[in-house]
């Protein structure tokens, strides 16, 4: 990875945007019945919000989800984006849901940092107002599950990826071993310093 990693939402939490709904275990908005979250869900007050990428990666997929509502319309994560990054050797998906129609600016196939503009913050899909869905499961392929097994927390995921990052900027690099022997050092002998000799000094006779 060579670009730090980010949270995908601009500025401050609180302030600038904030947890809607949390991964894990809530009842859903739309259907009323009590399920599994696999991501998180977030919110800014600005009507313009862009998505960015958290990390290096390589674009799965930019476009509209397969699924249809009852009336034909879009259903589903609505417009999204999957990336698929290599993490500390593992592979995981980071999917950001419900963007903007016409918003999308990368395409599948793509390789990307962290902080690429994904698309813009949207209502798109089964979504019952504007905001980011985030989530992030463990695999080189997304795959739903109905219970969150293969998910991970984005929040505490994201943010413990950041602060190992950083941590791991204020390790010494080691010194590439090249194969090649430097000759020894030649140290110059010291130099003898003498001690300088005591004056003599002449017996005083009594008179």
């Amino acid at each position: 990875m060579k670009t730090r990693p980010q949270f995908p939402l601009d500025g401050k939490r609180n302030k600038d945007w904030k947890v809607t709904s949390p991964f894990g275990i809530r009842i859903h908005p739309i259907e009323k019945i009590r399920k599994s979250h696999n991501g998180t869900d977030l919110w800014g007050p600005k009507p313009k919000i862009w998505v960015e990428a958290w990390h290096d990666g390589t674009v799965l997929y930019s476009g509209p989800s397969r699924l249809k509502k009852a009336d034909g319309s879009l259903g589903g994560i609505g417009y999204y984006v999957d990336v698929r990054s290599k993490i500390d050797g593992k592979w995981f998906v980071s999917r950001y849901g419900h963007m903007v129609e016409g918003s999308l600016k990368v395409a599948k196939g793509q390789k990307i940092t962290a902080g690429t503009k994904l698309g813009i913050m949207g209502n798109t899909g089964a979504s019952a107002g504007r905001h980011l869905h985030f989530e992030i499961c463990k695999g080189r392929v997304h795959r739903w599950t109905l219970d969150g097994k293969g998910f991970v927390d984005p929040m505490k995921f994201v943010f413990n990826v950041i602060d190992k990052w950083d941590l791991d900027q204020t390790i010494p690099k080691p010194i590439e071993d090249t194969g090649e022997t430097l000759p020894a050092p030649i140290h110059e002998p010291e130099p003898v310093v003498k001690a300088p000799k005591p004056p003599k000094v002449k017996p005083k006779l009594a008179k």
